[in-house]
């Protein structure tokens, strides 16, 4: 998002806990820049999966009956976890992500 905000595939979170728990510098690398239309986490849509594609195998329950499952297609990982979003612009701080469209004027002040 615009405001160094990462969504990305399931672990990502839980990977920038651990580094930041530990004192180690999380990176995240994008082949571009954030989403320009996503100012922030509110503006995130979580695909959410079938549940039953974690308790299911070819059709058979591999979980306790009653057990349902919960499978969200992305995390979030907020901007203060972050060290650094390099991108194919450069190499930017989570919080000023939004100066990757610097070129673009018009689509960050619009935005943010």
């Amino acid at each position: 998002c615009m405001d160094g905000t990462i969504a990305n595939k399931i672990g990502t979170y839980q990977y920038a806990l651990a580094a930041n728990i530990n004192d180690v510098p999380y990176y995240v690398l994008r082949q571009s820049g954030p989403d320009a239309y996503s100012k922030s986490e509110d503006d995130i849509e979580i695909e959410m999966r079938s549940g039953e594609d974690l308790t299911k195998l070819n059709g058979i329950d591999h979980a306790p009956k009653n057990v349902e499952g919960y499978y969200p297609s992305f995390d979030i990982t907020p901007a203060d976890l972050v060290s650094k979003i390099i991108t194919d612009r450069g190499v930017f701080e989570p919080k000023k992500i939004y100066s990757y469209y610097d070129s673009d004027s018009f689509i960050k002040d619009s935005l943010i």
